[in-house]
This record gives C-alpha cells, sequence and structure tokens, in this order.
C-alpha cells in the first residue's frame, strides 16, 4: 500500500502550510521559475543557465536583465 503524502500547492499561503524542509527551497525556486509565463534572468548565474536551458526546450519566454538588443545583432563593425 502506497502511504506517500499528495500536496496542492496554488498559493504561497499553502507552500507556507507545508512543513517541508528548508533545503528544498532552492527547488521549489526552480519549478516556479521554469513553469512561469516569463522568465528575467541574471546572464552570469549559474542557477539562471539551468532555468534557461529548462524553458528553451519547453520553448518558453526568456530574457536577460540589461541586455538590450537580441543576441547576435553586432553593429560595431
Amino acid at each position: 500500500m502506497n502511504h506517500q503524502k499528495r500536496f496542492h500547492v496554488t498559493t504561497l499561503d499553502d507552500y507556507r502550510d507545508l512543513s517541508i524542509p528548508k533545503f528544498f527551497d532552492p527547488l521549489i525556486d526552480l519549478a516556479v521559475q521554469i513553469l512561469s509565463d516569463h522568465f528575467i534572468g541574471n546572464c552570469v548565474s549559474s542557477f539562471t543557465g539551468f532555468i534557461v536551458r529548462q524553458r528553451r526546450v519547453k520553448h518558453l519566454p526568456v530574457d536577460f536583465w540589461g541586455l538590450v538588443d537580441p543576441l547576435g545583432t553586432h553593429d560595431e563593425l
């Protein structure tokens, strides 16, 4: 018999009511950021790198702070 608890979290208040160990917080952050409608990340963050790879596989939009022109456009010459 399977005795695992199943959780359905729809709001932050639902999350706060659960007794989940603190070391799961980064995993919850990843899940929310990967599945959000739009993600804006930091170019030098390895955490952002993981999120961007997952979102691109799912064809979800990604932008970066401070990046004005899309990648691949160069006007210097």
